[in-house]
């Protein structure tokens, strides 16, 4: 397809693409092979992070809610996003993501696919999204071969029409999904989880401390 054709290649050197500026839906990115990104600490921007530890190494996105959507995000790699790495969020809307395909991506700690942490006020929606053979190494209280989820305020994440196939833990919890310090939902519907796997708790889905998760179909 030309999603698989129309690559951006970064080489290892930092994440592929950063959306820093508190971006819109006017922002767009479709329709690209997003491969061989690294995280970086803290990048340069309104969106500055934690300096401790690499962060997105396929898309870095900071404070905004971008239009992303047909994408293939494969063989990144970072401390916490591997694929993508969400921080900082709070914009009061609905925010829909789709048709993502996260294929071998590695964080060294969470969210081999996804680090989603630190959103307030919105409703997130993954939607026809695929995440598959995603690693996550994880230690104490990380994990989350496919997403890791942390600190939603006021705010709730549905995933919709999803399939989370062979992604891992490798050490901790949440083969699939590892959500923590989350005080608010996460609601998933008509996704299917098959050979997700996990050191400790959890092979398909860890959920600590407060939180509440809904799953139908």
């Amino acid at each position: 397809s030309y999603i698989s054709q129309t690559q951006i290649d970064g080489n290892r050197l930092a994440p592929v693409v950063r959306f820093l500026d508190l971006e819109d839906s006017t922002s767009v990115l479709s329709g690209f092979t997003i491969k061989n990104g690294k995280g970086l600490a803290s990048p340069s921007g309104s969106g500055s992070w934690n300096t401790d530890y690499d962060w997105g190494g396929g898309i870095y996105i900071a404070g905004g809610s971008p239009n992303i959507n047909n994408l293939i995000i494969t063989n990144n790699e970072a401390d916490f996003g591997g694929g993508i790495c969400i921080v900082g969020s709070d914009l009061t809307d609905i925010w829909k993501i789709n048709n993502i395909q996260f294929q071998n991506n590695l964080a060294t700690y969470s969210g081999a696919g996804i680090y989603l942490g630190y959103i307030y006020n919105e409703l997130i929606i993954f939607d026809e999204m695929t995440f598959s053979s995603n690693f996550a190494l994880g230690s104490s209280g990380e994990g989350g071969g496919g997403i890791f989820v942390e600190r939603l305020y006021d705010c709730n994440l549905h995933i919709e029409n999803s399939l989370f196939d062979g992604n891992q833990s490798v050490i901790n919890d949440g083969g699939a999904i590892l959500m923590s310090h989350s005080v608010d939902s996460l609601k998933i519907f008509n996704t299917v989880f098959v050979n997700n796997s996990a050191g400790d708790w959890g092979g398909a889905i860890t959920e600590y401390y407060d939180g509440f998760v809904d799953i139908q179909n």
